[in-house]
């Protein structure tokens, strides 16, 4: 099972938006799927459509506190409108929680100073940019009973804040992505550190460090791949500057032998953890009622691995024809 994301565009329907991506996957894809419905207009009449959006079977609503030039930005105001909306209609929010206001006058700065290596995208988007809108979505969270999902989380000083939130009972769990785990800031400085340009940035070794200690205590619920599969050719066209290269890096196929290889290979964390976070409490937080646990009643959706086989990754043996592949090279165990 996969989730991908259906989108409203500014000014139009979310169940048109929604319609629209069932349109195109239900005659090819062959797995089960949910949809994250990204809302980008909140109106009167969009919320309106939320309760018939729970209806249709869709349990999250993807928001972006960031990237007002790409239509996808939504403002305070309107956040907490959704929140207080989508409480009602049984739906929980998944968030983009990046300070839009602290990056874009960052990221100018840096562009006027002549600054556009690759490096420059996380030096525009210090830990607190993610921290700030964490804290204020679990505010928001507290005060309008919506559950939110706080999504590719790498600022590990987030961290204590999603763990406080969710002692005090507020619904609000978190993931952090492959690539977070296994990569770090250094390679925005290689030749080819545009190729891994994403948001929220690859941040430092010790920062990475409490990442794997959040999982291992739980304070993290999932490892996600957050995949986007801009080509290599797409992701040099922006080369020239830190702030036009295409957002996002692959990773869905590397997904479970990467987090397999450094997690339960090198005693980070256990199999049954890996099996949680990949797999179980993703179920559970999405509502996937069927799935998630090897059990009477569930899907008999296995993944079998095999966890001495060892093979280098890279983009000649990718399945896909993305180009590239962030984690070239590596050499890891636990394929499917």
């Amino acid at each position: 099972a996969i989730v991908d994301f259906a989108l409203q565009r500014r000014g139009g329907s979310i169940l048109k938006g929604f319609r629209h991506r069932r349109s195109q996957a239900d005659p090819v894809v062959p797995l089960d799927y949910g949809l994250h419905q990204i809302v980008t207009d909140v109106t009167p009449e969009s919320l309106g459509e939320l309760a018939a959006l729970r209806a249709e079977g869709v349990t999250s609503l993807k928001v972006y506190m960031i990237y007002e030039d790409d239509g996808l930005k939504v403002e305070d105001g309107a956040l907490h409108a959704l929140m207080g909306q989508a409480a009602k209609d049984d739906l929980m929010l998944v968030l983009h929680a990046e300070n839009a206001g602290i990056i874009e006058r960052l990221r100018a700065q840096a562009v006027a100073a002549g600054h556009t290596a690759p490096i420059w995208h996380a030096r525009t988007r210090p830990p607190v940019t993610e921290i700030e809108a964490i804290s204020r979505a679990i505010l928001f969270s507290q005060d309008t009973g919506c559950p939110v999902h706080i999504l590719h989380l790498a600022a590990a000083g987030a961290l204590p804040l999603v763990e406080a939130a969710r002692r005090s009972g507020v619904k609000v769990t978190a993931e952090t992505c492959t690539h977070f785990l296994a990569l770090d800031e250094t390679a925005l400085e290689h030749p080819n550190g545009h190729e891994f340009i994403l948001s929220p940035p690859l941040r430092s070794k010790d920062n990475q460090r409490e990442l794997w200690n959040a999982l291992r205590s739980g304070v993290l619920s999932a490892v996600t791949s957050d995949e986007v599969s801009y080509s290599a050719a797409a992701k040099a066209m922006g080369a020239a500057s830190f702030a036009t290269v295409a957002n996002g890096c692959t990773g869905i196929e590397a997904r479970l032998p990467v987090l397999y290889t450094l997690g339960v290979a090198e005693g980070r964390i256990s199999l049954s953890r890996l099996a949680e976070v990949f797999s179980t409490w993703p179920a559970e937080i999405f509502g996937f009622e069927k799935k998630g646990r090897i059990a009477p009643g569930f899907d008999a959706d296995l993944a079998i691995i095999d966890p001495q086989a060892r093979r280098s990754i890279g983009a000649a043996t990718d399945y896909g024809d993305v180009g590239y592949n962030p984690y070239e090279g590596m050499s890891l165990t636990g394929w499917a």
